[in-house]
């Protein structure tokens, strides 16, 4: 599929309009959403392995 946004930008600033954001492309998506999972699997992580085992109650 063809970006528009640069046509449409072009556009925009003729008649004096801000342009525009640029959509994320696919590796960015990619990265956020790798780096969202690795956080939640951190916070999952340390819920079901704490790393202090707990005291004996004997």
């Amino acid at each position: 599929m063809t970006d528009l946004t640069p046509i449409l930008n072009t556009l925009l600033s003729q008649h004096n309009k801000p342009p525009m954001p640029i959509p994320p492309t696919k590796q960015n998506y990619t990265t956020l959403t790798d780096e969202f999972l690795k956080e939640a699997y951190r916070i999952v992580r340390q819920s079901l392995y704490p790393t202090k085992h707990p005291k004996s109650t004997s």
